[in-house]
C-alpha cells in the first residue's frame, strides 16, 4: 500500500485524508468530469474545472500542502510532460509507449487535459528528491522531451485524471541515484557570482542546500 494525501482541490492547503495511490490511480469516479474537461475549448473554463477537481500529492502523505509538512514520502516522484511545452507532439499514446523502457517507471498516464502526460517514477531515496527529478528531467530531454520543470516540488499536486490504458509497472526498480554534483560556486565576476541575478540558478542553489541539510540532520 502506497498512502498518499488527498485534497478538496487544487485550493485547499489541507488535506481531506489519505489514499491508497493504485486505487486513486485507476479510480474511474472523476472519469465524466475529466471527459467533459477534454471537450472544453474555453481555456479560462478548463482552468476552473480543473481547479475543482480532487487531486492528491503523489510524492507522500502531508499535514498540509508544503515541503515542511511532509509525514512521509511515499518513494515515487511525479513528473508532467505538457502539451505546451512539446506543441511537435499531436499524439500521446505512443509517447506513453516509448517510455515502457525509462528506468523507474512506476506509472505513466494521459494528464487531466489528455494533452500530455504524468509520470510517476520510484526513487530510493527520498532526501535526494530534487536531484532524482533533475536526472530525470534530463533523461527525458535525451528522449526529446520537455519536462514542467515546476513539478520538482515534492509537495507538488496531481489533480484526478483518467486514462482507460495507463502504463503501470508496480514492481519497477528504482531509478539509478544520481551522482553527487558540487554545488555551483559563488565566485566573484563568474556567471554565477554574487551579481549573477539568474532564478534558475538561485532556485538550484537552494534545492541543493536544503537536500544537504536534510541529509545532515538525519
Amino acid at each position: 500500500m502506497i498512502l498518499v494525501s488527498v485534497f478538496q482541490g487544487y485550493r485547499n492547503p489541507y488535506p481531506r485524508g489519505s489514499v491508497d495511490l493504485p486505487d486513486w490511480l485507476f479510480s474511474s469516479a472523476c472519469r465524466s468530469r475529466v471527459e467533459a474537461i477534454r471537450q472544453t475549448e474555453d481555456k479560462s473554463l478548463r482552468r476552473a474545472m480543473k481547479s475543482r477537481l480532487p487531486c492528491i500529492t503523489p510524492s507522500g502523505l502531508f499535514r498540509e500542502r508544503n515541503n515542511r509538512g511532509l509525514i512521509r514520502h511515499s518513494g515515487l516522484l511525479c513528473v508532467d510532460i505538457d502539451g505546451a511545452d512539446n506543441p511537435e507532439i499531436k499524439a500521446w499514446h505512443p509517447v506513453k509507449e516509448r517510455l515502457s523502457d525509462l528506468p523507474g517507471l512506476y506509472y505513466a498516464g494521459l494528464s487531466t487535459g489528455g494533452e500530455g502526460l504524468f509520470l510517476l517514477i520510484r526513487i530510493g531515496n527520498p532526501l535526494r528528491h530534487g536531484a532524482y527529478f533533475d536526472s530525470v528531467v534530463r533523461e527525458l530531454g535525451r528522449r526529446g522531451l520537455r519536462a514542467d520543470l515546476q513539478c520538482r516540488d515534492v509537495s507538488r499536486l496531481r489533480g484526478a485524471s483518467w486514462d482507460p490504458s495507463p502504463l503501470f509497472t508496480p514492481g519497477a526498480a528504482c531509478y539509478p541515484e544520481p551522482e553527487e554534483e558540487p554545488i555551483p560556486s559563488l565566485s566573484p565576476g563568474g556567471t554565477t557570482g554574487p551579481f549573477c541575478r539568474s532564478p534558475e540558478i538561485t532556485r538550484y542553489r537552494v534545492s541543493r542546500l536544503v537536500e544537504w541539510i536534510d541529509r545532515e540532520s538525519m
